[in-house]
This record gives structure tokens, C-alpha cells and sequence, in this order.
């Protein structure tokens, strides 16, 4: 939190991929995560990969990037997966989806004063 972001799951259990992860449980997650968002507050969430993000918003069309709606209150984002297992985007274009996300977290920094929550 010292850096202004924290990490977390939206499901607590060890798997190899998200692809063990159904959109059962997904949808199951959403209260506690969206709880999660709520207490911390960030000013972004940000979901690394389409399913967890299209499972709990019951979503099908999503876009990369900054979200049409909010998620526990933050500005929502789908990035995708820096995981080496992910080979469907280059290293090129892994660095242009998170430099487009810290450039929208450094406006959002500068407009509003961020808020201690302990």
C-alpha cells in the first residue's frame, strides 16, 4: 500500500491456470472481492485476463483496458496476463497495456488526494 496498489485474488485457492478456475466460482467471488475493493479503496482495479472480470460482471464482450463500469467502487480495467504462458501478446504490447494503465493512475493521483485506510 506504501506504492498506492496491493495485489490480491478473487479466489482464495491455489490452481495451475485460471482456466481451473469456472465461471461458477468466479461469480461466487464477486461479493468478497467486490467487498475487498470497497474497504482498500484503490482508485483502480484492475483484472489480469477477460474471464474473472466477464464471469462476475456477466460479461461477454470485453474490450483491453479501461471498463464502461465501476467494480467496488475503483475505474475497472482488463489487462492481459504478463505470465510467460501467456503468447498471445508480444513483450511490445504487454508494456503498452500497463504503461496505458499508469498513465491513467498517475491523472487520477494527481486529481485526488489519496486516502489512508489502516
Amino acid at each position: 500500500m506504501r506504492y498506492g496498489c496491493g495485489l490480491t485474488v478473487a479466489v482464495a485457492r491455489p490452481t495451475a491456470g485460471a482456466n481451473d478456475l469456472s465461471r461458477q466460482e468466479l461469480r461466487q467471488a464477486k461479493a468478497g472481492l467486490e467487498s475487498k475493493i470497497t474497504r482498500y479503496a484503490p482508485r483502480i482495479v484492475a483484472f489480469l485476463g477477460k474471464p474473472a472480470y466477464g464471469a462476475m460482471t456477466g460479461s461477454n464482450e470485453l474490450v483491453w483496458g479501461p471498463q464502461p463500469g465501476r467494480f467496488g467502487g475503483a475505474e475497472a480495467w482488463v489487462l492481459p496476463n504478463p505470465s510467460g504462458r501467456n503468447r498471445s501478446f508480444s513483450f511490445e504490447a504487454l508494456v503498452h497495456a500497463y504503461s496505458e494503465l499508469k498513465e491513467s493512475l498517475d491523472r487520477a493521483t494527481a486529481t485526488t488526494p489519496r486516502v489512508a485506510v489502516r
